[in-house]
């Protein structure tokens, strides 16, 4: 795949080819998770706003070169068009008991990002920093961030 630099273990941090075929660490074994490095300037380029706009896929697959997160047990389960117009909904939730900060990754330019509740009411404003959103999540915790994309100027 075009679009992945290499891999980098979860524990030990060692890194790996991206045309090695690998789900976990040689060096730590099934402990240690594989964390996909994307290329974000490849992505860029193969993937634009005129083509998302033609895209008639509407699952979660039209965005996955996109978005990634930082932690293993953090699943991205839902990436949509905010019910009101105002950005993207990415809701994620925990799935091995764990608790911590988080860094989600975006593979475009990022104006600000709320946490929000069920019903996509901003509760949190969220650290923004080149293209990456922090926070911070509980056992089994459901999260639920508004994104809103940078707009470009002509």
């Amino acid at each position: 795949m075009a679009h992945i630099k290499g891999y980098e273990c979860t524990i030990c941090n060692s890194q790996y080819e991206g045309n090695d075929i690998l789900h976990t660490c040689p060096k730590c074994g099934q402990k240690g998770i594989l964390e996909i490095i994307y290329d974000y300037k490849k992505i860029k380029q193969s993937l634009s706003k005129a083509y998302l706009a033609n895209c008639m896929d509407y699952t979660i697959w039209r965005y996955s070169s996109l978005i990634s997160v930082d932690q293993p047990n953090l699943v991205i389960e839902t990436i949509k068009k905010a019910q009101d117009g105002n950005g993207l909904i990415i809701r994620l939730y925990e799935s091995q008991r764990g608790r911590g900060p988080f860094t989600l990754h975006a593979g475009f330019p990022i104006e600000k990002a709320h946490r929000t509740n069920i019903l996509e009411e901003n509760q949190e404003t969220l650290k923004v920093e080149e293209n990456q959103i922090s926070g911070n999540y509980k056992p089994y915790q459901i999260i639920t961030l508004r994104v809103i994309p940078e707009q470009r100027k002509p």
